[in-house]
């Protein structure tokens, strides 16, 4: 399925607005302050539902405020997403509790999500009352376990390719990207790519650098050599310090780290023979010449 439309009603510029999307890639193009990134922050809050993002939350300076009508008060966020079922068994089953007809073609089923985010002031205190419901009336209930199949992955816009492209670099978008991946395919196999499997696959690859059949455990060992020479006699009362080394990471986050995103330099067919060369992306961009 994918979400065929998104509902905005009181949230931040927007008193009323309905996005409409197509299925596979959607770009959303406006001026400064149009409101771009209040649908990409709608669709955080909403498509996070069943797996908390820790990075946006509702706030009362997001309840929409009227510049036409200074006596106007808001106090209610509403949510309505739209998706549109596709030939697919397993998702019917999945929200089966929630399915719609379509108004558009009865033929065809959706699934509505709602979400709405009322201010409520008791004393002193204010705070957001959430209310999810699915279908059409409001009040009926969506199985916590369908809300963790609705899944994205939000990736922070680039502002600054060395930092966000560069391998190892503390803000790596890529490998993000690849923490968030919860399965993957191999040959005609939909793998699932949990927590265990992360772990199982990390173990694998590093037991070549502890493997006394593999070379790099001896270059390790001479390196490590090299330096307990170097400082032997010159520990406190002149002990030698008999520093241990081992290879950086253990995990499968430590792994990702190091993706390189690089671009060919020549077309495939103009190589005759000669080896590809590459831009890496963190110096030269994702563009062309």
């Amino acid at each position: 399925m994918y979400l065929r439309d998104l509902r905005i009603r009181g949230f931040r510029i927007f008193e009323d607005i309905q996005v409409k999307f197509k299925p596979g890639v959607n770009v959303l193009i406006g001026e400064n302050n149009s409101g771009k990134s209040t649908i990409i922050d709608a669709l955080r809050i909403c498509l996070g539902i069943g797996r908390s993002d820790t990075g946006i939350y509702i706030q009362e300076s997001d309840l929409h405020v009227d510049i036409q009508n200074p006596h106007y008060i808001s106090r209610e966020i509403q949510f309505d997403l739209n998706f549109l079922l596709e030939d697919d068994p397993l998702e019917r089953r999945c929200f089966f509790d929630f399915l719609t007809p379509d108004p558009l073609n009865p033929t065809t089923q959706t699934v509505q999500i709602h979400l709405k985010f009322v201010l409520v002031e008791t004393g002193k205190k204010k705070y957001f009352k959430r209310f999810i419901w699915g279908g059409e009336n409001e009040g009926q209930q969506i199985p916590y376990e369908a809300l963790q199949e609705i899944f994205y992955i939000y990736l922070d816009p680039l502002r600054d390719a060395i930092n966000a492209l560069k391998p190892y670099s503390y803000e790596n978008k890529t490998s993000h990207l690849f923490n968030q991946l919860t399965r993957y395919r191999k040959g005609v196999d939909d793998i699932p790519l949990d927590d265990n499997k992360k772990s199982q696959l990390a173990k694998q690859l590093y037991s070549v650098f502890e493997n006394t059949e593999h070379d790099w455990v001896h270059i390790l060992c001479a390196g490590k050599d090299k330096v307990n020479e170097h400082l032997e006699g010159t520990g406190i009362t002149y002990k030698n310090p008999n520093i241990e080394m081992s290879y950086v990471g253990r995990e499968y986050s430590d792994v990702v780290r190091g993706i390189i995103l690089r671009r060919p330099v020549y077309e495939v067919s103009s190589l005759n023979g000669c080896e590809q060369k590459y831009f890496e992306l963190f110096q030269n961009g994702l563009g062309g010449e």
